[in-house]
This record gives C-alpha cells, structure tokens and sequence, in this order.
C-alpha cells in the first residue's frame, strides 16, 4: 500500500511521541531509514519549537499589553509610576515606557519629552520644588537663583563664593569640635583605663592581705594547740611530782 510522504511523517511522529517506538521499531514497520525517521523528528521538534517560541512571543505581547492598559487606568486615578510599579508589579523600563505612553494619550506630549529628557533628575527637581514651596520661594525666585550661579555673573558668584566660604567655615568648625570631642573621649578612655588598672592591683593587694590573714590565723591556731598541749604536759608533770611518782 502506498503511503504519501506526509502519512508517513505523522506516522513517524505518532509512532515516537505517542506510542513510544524505538528508531528500529519505526524502521522496520514503515520500511524507511533511519535518517528518514532522524529528520522528520528533527523537522518536527523545530517547528513545536518555533511554535512554542512565536506562542511565548504572543502571550507576552499580550500581557504587555494588559499591564500598559492596567497601568493608564492607575495613572489616571492619580496613582504615580512608583504605586504603579509595585501593584502591577512592573520594572522601571516598563512603567516609564508606559508612563510616556499615558503622557501622550492626555496630549502631554511636550511634558513627556521633558520627562524622557530629565528622567534621572526628577527627584532632585521635585525635591527643589517641594523645599522652594516650603520656603515661600516661587519659580521666578527659583531662575533668578539659578542665575546667581551664571559665570556670566560676577556679583551672584561672589554672593555665592561667600556663601560657600560662611559654609567651609561652619564646616571647619565643626570638624574642630569633633576633633576635640575625639580628644577628650581619648582621654577620658585612657583615665578609665588607669583606674580600671589601679581598681585591678587595689583587688589583687585586697587578695593577698586576705591570704596572708588566713594563714595568721592558721598559725595562730597551730600555737594556741601547741601551748594547750604543753599546758596539759606541764600539768602532769605537776600532778606527778605532787603525788611523789617523779623524784625532785
């Protein structure tokens, strides 16, 4: 019976990946050879890889894509890219991309220029914002100190020179206090350390004193029992010469 090339590839596959035939076993009953059934194998595993990898590839797009709307409906809850991040659980690539896309929607597109341009210093301009609103000092006050720091300003940057000098001088001042708190903490570390020396030989001298009176009274002890027992002997001796028994 005549059997197509194509049959002959499902067979192949079927016979290896379903029904767990050996090479051999294909071989011999489909009458083909085994470099036949290697390259319909190989042929085979390319394109469930290939497949595999284009189906990855959509399923990604696809959760890009429900993460970027997920992301506008927060932004526009007023929710920042930070917030964002964390509950759609988002890297920093990912939430400013979408971020830019979300400025773009709301027709924001100069601001996210500015944004991509100054993304690294946002902090710091959001930080001077937020210390020029608690000092009072609005945003034409801001430029005018920014053109303090202008080369092309003499008088600003001699204003500012002071500054920095006044700054370098409360600076070395405090640096002078340190090191004289450092000095004194030195000092006071190495009068601890004599009194702990002198406390340590006060323990020791306390130690002997206490030794050397113990063994005062352990001989003391040993002479009163010596002179208690010649007392007794000299008693008796007394007591015998009195009856007679020892001759004067």
């Amino acid at each position: 019976m005549f059997i197509s090339k194509e049959e002959k590839a499902r067979r192949i596959i079927d016979l290896y990946y379903n029904q767990g035939k050996t090479y051999h076993e294909i071989v011999e009953e489909l009458r083909v050879s085994p470099n036949y059934v290697k390259a319909v194998l190989k042929q085979h595993e390319e394109e469930e890889n290939a497949s595999a990898v284009t189906k990855i590839k959509h399923e990604q797009q696809e959760n890009k894509t429900s993460k970027e709307v997920a992301s506008f409906e927060l932004f526009s809850e007023g929710k920042n890219t930070i917030e964002a991040a964390i509950e759609l659980k988002l890297s920093e690539e990912e939430v400013t991309q979408f971020y830019k896309g979300f400025l773009k929607l709301r027709g924001l597109y100069k601001f996210s220029i500015i944004y991509e341009k100054y993304i690294h210093h946002t902090s710091h301009l959001l930080k001077l914002c937020r210390q020029a609103e608690k000092e009072g000092v609005d945003i034409e006050q801001l430029v005018k100190l920014a053109q303090l720091a202008d080369e092309n300003n003499p008088v600003g940057l001699s204003q500012l020179e002071k500054l920095r000098q006044w700054h370098l001088s409360e600076l070395r001042e405090m640096e002078k206090e340190k090191r004289e708190m450092e000095t004194q903490l030195h000092g006071m570390k190495l009068e601890k350390q004599k009194y702990e020396n002198i406390s340590f030989v006060l323990k020791c001298e306390q130690l002997t004193v206490k030794n050397q009176i113990r063994d005062d009274r352990e001989s003391c002890e040993r002479e009163r029992q010596e002179l208690e027992k010649l007392k007794k002997e000299k008693e008796s001796i007394d007591e015998s010469l009195r009856i007679g028994h020892i001759a004067e």
